[in-house]
């Protein structure tokens, strides 16, 4: 007597030959731009074969739901740090927030200020979870809060263990906007600073952007040494 496949099977075994062909392509994009930041749309379609008109439509769209982040002046893409979030979700025991927490929270005891981290999106920094500080005045910065690159500690901890063409990339796109008298305001400035960054080890804000908010950082490597996110401790400058 023949056997019968259960309906469940039947359905498994036809979604194990069945393919999207839009959704492999925007799988392959991702991915080709995963191992080639800053790919443009005629080397990703000569890359994976597919013309550049779908290519260009397939990162439209996922520019558009905030997957990948876009040099408006060159039209290169660079994945956001939307898909760390999803990343997130799948490996949460082992994200990087769940690593750091334990460090986050010894930083705060030890200094008593609040305590954060946070990646680069492109052209700012993207606030991913804070540790406040158990004093009565203190600084609280917001999860998912965007910061400046130039004027703060953990950007420019960030920019500073970046390679070097990399790190003149972004200096040189950045709006290097004054907001005090000790903004770091020109491409020189930053760069000098960045240099010095990489060889100590760590950054500073020394109320760059608001005056009498001070921050201490460091950069977060990964195992070839390029920065993934940052660590840092912010409190007023009397303290």
């Amino acid at each position: 007597m023949p056997t019968r496949t259960p309906p469940a099977a039947r359905s498994a075994s036809k979604l194990a030959v069945y393919h999207v062909p839009s959704v492999e392509r925007a799988i392959a994009i991702l991915e080709h731009i995963a191992g080639n930041p800053g790919s443009g749309l005629s080397e990703i379609a000569t890359a994976l074969g597919v013309p550049v008109n779908a290519v260009f439509r397939i990162c439209q769209t996922l520019a558009s739901l905030g997957y990948l982040d876009r040099d408006d002046d060159d039209k290169r893409f660079r994945l956001s740090p939307r898909l760390y979030i999803l990343g997130q979700s799948a490996v949460s025991s082992a994200s990087l927030v769940s690593v750091c927490s334990d460090a986050m929270r010894q930083l705060r005891d030890a200094t008593r200020e609040t305590a954060a981290i946070g990646v680069r999106s492109e052209l700012h920094g993207v606030v991913l979870e804070q540790y406040p500080s158990p004093q009565p005045f203190r600084f609280v910065i917001d999860p998912g809060n965007r910061f400046m690159l130039h004027t703060s500690a953990p950007g420019k901890a960030m920019l500073a263990f970046l390679p070097d063409n990399e790190r003149d990339r972004v200096v040189s796109r950045l709006d290097l906007r004054r907001y005090t008298a000790r903004t770091l305001a020109t491409v020189s400035a930053l760069t000098n600073e960045l240099k010095e960054i990489r060889r100590d080890g760590w950054s500073a804000d020394r109320g760059e952007e608001n005056d009498g908010c001070h921050c201490v950082g460091a950069p977060i490597l990964d195992h070839q040494g390029l920065p993934i996110a940052a660590i840092w401790v912010t409190g007023p400058s009397n303290r």
